[in-house]
């Protein structure tokens, strides 16, 4: 994937082994944890801000008046297609890996400012990006504050505790988690 955001649990599940079952496969807590950052990506589309709440910067002029010339499906900051914000999933990598991303080979370039120029120019000899292009955070290097509690819900609802563990591993994670 271009753009992505993985969660490797692999430690965790070594070092919590005799506190916590998973049953035989992690795989579907996993993916349940994956949707759910799936939803919150598809919030920050909805919402035209950052995982952290921050609004994205408005469109340009020329950007709007070149829309409203040719037209599209979606007036939205970075759905002008959809295609972008139908492009993240969540995928299973290993027994403790769940990772969500996108594909579109553009992704990765929406999130991050780029000067005027910065890519070179195109056929027409005109500067690529035409101008200054503000980044669109779309997935945070970690996992967002109030992203935690819905995690850890999930989570919850898939482990069978033993005792006091699940305690533990919230210390253990510092809060992240």
């Amino acid at each position: 994937m271009i753009l992505e955001f993985e969660w490797d649990v692999s430690d965790a599940m070594a070092m919590f082994h005799s506190y916590l079952s998973f049953g035989s496969d992690p795989s579907a807590a996993l993916m349940d944890l994956g949707k759910y950052i799936e939803g919150k990506i598809d919030e920050g589309f909805a919402g035209e801000h950052t995982p952290y709440g921050i609004p994205w910067a408005p469109l340009k002029p020329s950007t709007v008046r070149w829309r409203n010339k040719h037209g599209g499906p979606g007036n939205g900051i970075l759905d002008h297609t959809g295609t972008l914000r139908g492009s993240f999933e969540a995928v299973l990598e290993g027994n403790n890996t769940v990772v969500v991303g996108s594909d579109v080979a553009y992704a990765n370039y929406q999130s991050r400012f780029a000067a005027k120029g910065s890519s070179g120019t195109g056929s027409h000899g005109r500067s690529i990006p035409w101008g200054d292009k503000p980044a669109r955070m779309m997935i945070p290097p970690r996992m967002p504050s109030t992203w935690e509690g819905g995690a850890i819900a999930i989570l919850e609802g898939h482990l069978t505790l033993v005792g006091r563990g699940f305690r533990r591993i919230r210390k253990w994670f510092g809060g992240w988690f």
